[in-house]
């Protein structure tokens, strides 16, 4: 199948995951909390 969306990989794509689950997590538990967990994820 084709897909008309080209998506990216490598270093960009996993700061940008890690930055949307730190958002999550700092609007769940704090801030603090979020920073913590950033090296874990």
């Amino acid at each position: 199948m084709f897909f008309p969306i080209e998506t990216f990989g490598g270093l960009p794509a996993k700061v940008l995951k890690k930055g949307i689950a730190a958002r999550w997590i700092a609007d769940i538990a704090g801030v603090k909390r979020a920073v913590k967990a950033w090296p874990d994820m």
